[in-house]
């Protein structure tokens, strides 16, 4: 772990940087590997990063492996300072995915292990590898460990704890009736949910799948005492499922009651060569969900766009019921991937996800290699504003969270020291976490720079240009990154009526400044 007075030292590089757009950062490893998978807001104001290190003492670690690979979990405070760290595991593979902060203040880490009794793991495999849910103080000091699983293999995923201090587990899983698993296996990997006391006592486990895989994303907790799970689901009708699917991958949204029979479900995909895959399900102030996650598919099934590229981000709003609201896909001329975020306080919601694109479709910045790309969408699903984030390696966000100053704090995995990262990885690749100012997305960050204003938009014929600053140049960019045509010392009014209906960028700049504003053509 660092001294304090070394942080600091950094933390007066990092906190005010040439990118103001990020308040503060902190590269946090050991060694050798650790990949980061969650971050949470603590009610404390600071945060809770979870990962898999294979890293021994040093750099921020303290402690050392117990196996191969174990949970790493990481205590800062409101500004990214580390006050502790623990790290958990048995003789075998460990990796975590996700924590909760209880209602007592301790921590609940869900994950998955093939370790047998050792280090710190208090049962032995059931087959191949288990949920194992480790509970901690707020001091990071173990509680309890537990594991469940069949005789074949488990996944954890995600968490919830209930009204009454219950746990209630969602993951994967390949085993028939064996160990802790009460129901054979539907087809191949199905989702299976546990509940379990506060103790880690199991109450009762269900399985929910069909003939083929399906592999859990996200639980939600609803008011009937129930809940919505979020499942990728190959599966056509059978098992469970009756709603059918595309030939691949679809969004499966399944309403379990409190006796655990299935109230409702829908499956949502397009052409059915296509791949879509759902990387989160939230629930909305409205009672409804959000869906989000990646597809590769243009218009076809439930999907109303074309992709702009290859993958793109898809999200569906739904009510209460899963009846579609609005949908609304996103994305550059290259691939986005697996978006995570949140509804904001204000309403609207924040989003962020892997990005390879150039700027083209919606990115209005270059990506290096594999980025960064946070979006803002209002509460009709209409994209606000973007920024990209990386390196000139590969960095892919697994979760952004609102802050209470209405701020984001994101974290990936870092292994490079460049673009926005300002600190050396210690080991193979890091934790980043990092935090952006919320104007970076409610005020389009390039505009910042350059001050102008379109109008109208949409547009059938010409649009105007209002700047306070002598425009000496516009470029017109289609949806694909190609440059459709590039005006010198243009006048105040653009023709555009040459131009196909669809979306469009306009870059304007100005000496060293520069704006990009999206247009529609009618």
């Amino acid at each position: 772990m660092k001294r304090l007075l070394l942080f600091l030292t950094l933390l007066s590089l990092t906190v005010f940087t040439a990118n103001a757009q990020i308040i503060w950062q902190n590269t946090i490893g050991g060694n050798t590997y650790d990949d980061v998978e969650d971050v949470i807001h603590t009610s404390d104001g600071g945060f809770l990063i979870v990962g898999a290190s294979e890293s021994g003492i040093s750099g921020d670690k303290s402690e050392n492996s117990k196996g191969n690979s174990d949970f790493w979990i990481v205590k800062t405070n409101s500004i990214g300072i580390v006050q502790w760290d623990k790290t958990f595991g048995g003789s075998g593979n460990d990796y975590p995915v996700s924590a909760i902060e209880t209602a007592n203040g301790d921590f609940v880490i869900v994950g998955d292990s093939n370790s047998n009794i050792s280090g710190d793991k208090s049962e032995n495999s059931k087959g191949d590898f288990d949920f194992w849910i480790v509970r901690i103080n707020s001091f990071g000091t173990k509680i309890w460990d537990k594991t469940f699983g069949g005789s074949d293999y488990e996944f954890g995923v995600a968490i919830k704890e209930t009204t009454t201090g219950d746990l209630l587990i969602t993951g994967d899983s390949a085993s028939n009736i064996s160990g802790d698993k009460s129901e054979n296996s539907r087809g191949f990997s199905d989702a299976w949910t546990i509940k379990i006391t506060s103790t880690g006592t199991l109450l009762w486990d269900k399985t929910f799948g069909g003939d083929a895989d399906e592999e859990v994303m996200s639980i939600v907790l609803t008011p009937d005492g129930g809940y919505v799970l979020g499942v990728i689901a190959e599966s056509g009708i059978s098992g469970d499922k009756t709603v059918n699917s595309s030939n691949n991958e679809d969004y499966w949204m399944v309403k379990v009651s409190s006796t655990n029979t299935i109230d409702w479900q829908k499956s949502f995909g397009g052409t059915s060569n296509s791949v879509t895959a759902l990387s989160a399900l939230i629930p909305t102030a409205d009672g409804g969900y959000l869906l989000a996650g990646d597809s590769d598919s243009n218009i076809g099934g439930e999907k109303t766009e074309n992709t702009n590229g290859g993958w793109d981000l898809w999200f569906i709003k739904t009510n209460s019921t899963g009846d579609i609201q609005w949908q609304n896909t996103i994305g550059g001329s290259d691939d986005e991937y697996t978006p995570h975020g949140f509804e904001k306080t204000s309403g609207g919601y924040v989003f962020a996800a892997e990005t390879l694109s150039p700027i083209s479709g919606d990115k209005t910045e270059d990506s290096n290699s594999s980025d960064i790309w946070l979006i803002e969408l209002d509460a009709s699903g209409n994209l606000i504003a973007d920024k990209t984030y990386g390196t000139n390696s590969t960095e892919y966000p697994e979760q952004i969270v609102e802050t209470n100053d209405r701020n984001y704090v994101v974290v990936s995995s870092v292994d490079d020291l460049s673009g926005d990262n300002t600190e050396a990885p210690i080991g193979d690749t890091d934790y980043w976490l990092f935090k952006v100012d919320k104007s970076t997305l409610s005020v389009n960050s390039i505009d910042a720079v350059l001050s102008t204003a379109i109008y109208p938009n949409p547009a059938k014929n010409h649009v105007n240009i209002i700047s306070k600053t002598k425009i000496e140049s516009v470029e017109i960019i289609d949806v694909t990154g190609k440059l459709i045509s590039k005006i010198k010392s243009p006048n105040k009014t653009i023709d555009i009526s040459g131009l196909s209906k669809g979306m469009y960028l306009l870059k304007l700049r100005s000496g060293n400044e520069m704006a990009i504003k999206r247009i529609i053509k009618q």
